[in-house]
């Protein structure tokens, strides 16, 4: 039997075909933690990342120095000391970063539909949305109005009813010393793109879910 041929049976096809994931990477803890906290207004991460470098070099150089020369009984205890003392920063980072994306992750306050990704979104050096609507839709009107909110924003077609769509990042912080700029998703124009892009489609054709995430460099140097 000869199988339907036209539009409809294309269509039909690519919908069925397995969709690319969302890329979905995470910036190392450090890094991470940094941009949470330029995301929320909050920097300690910055100057727990220094107590916890200061840590690690006074563990490094005092400690063995002291047991290899004495007393011993003191560089035992310095390494010890820097050693729990280098767990509890590390539990406490994690505490914060916890704090923050809990503050950050109703930020969005979407409940009309499905969505989820936003910390890995807003800590993404390009951040990337999948929109999954319930019927097909017309590209260029999407288009239009996306590029209405941020000029410079890309879109790529998944399917009839999928679209990717890369937002232009916000520079978190600038380049200083060493220390490379920081770019994270921009919270304002994700929410102009739920409000006047994705909020309309609700009623017809109907919003399946909306996936976050994004894509961050590897190839970053120099400290947090």
């Amino acid at each position: 039997m000869d199988e339907a041929r036209g539009p409809a049976a294309l269509a039909a096809l690519i919908e069925r075909a397995p969709l690319p994931p969302l890329p979905r990477a995470r910036p190392a803890a450090p890094r991470r933690l940094i941009k949470l906290g330029h995301l929320d207004g909050d920097d300690r991460g910055g100057a727990l990342g220094l107590v916890w470098l200061g840590l690690l070099l006074a563990g490094a150089v005092l400690g063995p120095a002291w047991v290899m020369r004495g007393p011993r009984w003191l560089g035992a205890v310095v390494c010890v000391a820097v050693a729990i003392a280098v767990v509890g920063f590390n539990r406490r980072g994690q505490a914060i970063a916890r704090g923050r994306e809990a503050r950050l992750a109703g930020a969005l306050g979407v409940t009309a539909f499905p969505c989820e990704g936003l910390i890995d979104w807003l800590t993404a050096d390009r951040p990337l949305a999948d929109l999954h609507v319930r019927g097909a839709i017309d590209p260029a009107l999407v288009d239009g109005a996306i590029r209405a909110i941020d000029a410079d924003a890309t879109t790529r077609w998944l399917t009839p009813t999928s679209v990717r769509i890369a937002l232009t990042p916000r520079l978190l912080r600038a380049a200083r010393g060493r220390a490379p700029a920081l770019y994270g998703g921009d919270l304002p124009r994700l929410r102009a793109l739920v409000d006047r892009v994705i909020a309309p489609l609700v009623a017809d054709p109907g919003v399946a879910r909306l996936e976050l995430g994004g894509e961050v460099d590897a190839d970053v140097r120099g400290p947090a």
